[in-house]
């Protein structure tokens, strides 16, 4: 048996199943038995008439549909207003078992797999994640003109980590000696007043610190930090693509106190360390 979680999700049916088994490489493939959600405890259930084989590779595909949902859990909608005029994003926040919300997975922290991911968005925005996007590529869906972006494999790590976002945001950018890309997204309007140049300036210098501190390499080739208007948590350590609340990365110098300078450079150090 099989225990995959799943919250929240609309699975489409195969045969009688809400998954499909494939064995790799020529792998024995036990047939499928039953399969079943198990709500109150957000699992999906798959019975095997037989055992997989130790050291053999497998395929579980699956089709399913999700809420994007103004819940601040899992993939969510979020609102902000520009010049008067409503603008939506899409932003992430998995910690702690918000992931299975998103596509059914083992979302366990000791669980840690390989993200492929790619996203499918509105010309007018750019899509993120953890790792470095490919070159988007025009494509159309339902008679619509839309971007895909897809991303470079993240590291192995866990489900928890893993973020996306969609939205209108422009950036701040600079490089690390080594190359590292540093980027600090928000709102156009705070980008342009200058306010995520502060953020800019710091994470260099934090991140040089923490390779000297502990003899140990940043070991991605870029890092995004993102101020998002509607963020429950105060900041989120996503490997290469850290979330924030505005007031956490944001400074005004123009209408700021110390105490946010301080904080602003607090909470960007403590998420970096992770």
């Amino acid at each position: 048996i099989l225990f995959i979680h799943s919250h929240k999700l609309t699975l489409t049916m195969w045969k009688g199943h809400h998954t499909v088994l494939r064995g790799l490489d020529g792998a024995p493939t036990p047939s499928l038995r039953r399969t079943w959600l198990e709500v109150p405890t957000q699992y999906l259930v798959v019975q095997l008439s037989g055992p997989l084989v130790a050291g053999s590779s497998y395929q579980l595909y699956t089709q399913f549909v999700g809420e994007l949902a103004d819940d601040l859990a899992g993939f969510y909608r979020s609102e902000y207003t520009m010049d008067g005029e409503r603008r939506v994003l899409a932003a992430s926040q998995m910690q702690a078992t918000a992931a299975r919300k998103v596509f059914p997975c083992f979302d366990e922290p000791a669980m840690k797999a390989v993200f492929h991911i790619t996203l499918i968005h509105p010309h007018g925005t750019v899509a993120l994640s953890n790792s470095m996007n490919y070159e988007p590529l025009n494509v159309t869906m339902d008679g619509e003109k839309l971007l895909l972006t897809s991303f470079e494999p993240t590291q192995l790590m866990s489900t928890y980590v893993l973020a996306l976002a969609v939205c209108d945001f422009t950036f701040r950018e600079t490089r690390l000696a080594d190359n590292t890309l540093i980027r600090v997204w928000a709102r156009k309007t705070a980008i342009e007043l200058g306010h995520g140049d502060y953020a800019l300036e710091k994470t260099g210098p934090i991140l040089a610190f923490y390779e000297d501190y502990y003899n140990s390499s940043y070991p991605l080739c870029k890092s995004d930090q993102i101020a998002i208007p509607d963020f429950e948590a105060g900041a989120m350590e996503n490997w290469g693509l850290v979330m924030y609340s505005e007031p956490a990365l944001l400074y005004n110098p123009a209408g700021s106190s110390n105490e946010d300078k301080e904080w602003v450079v607090k909470v960007i150090s403590h998420e970096l360390a992770h």
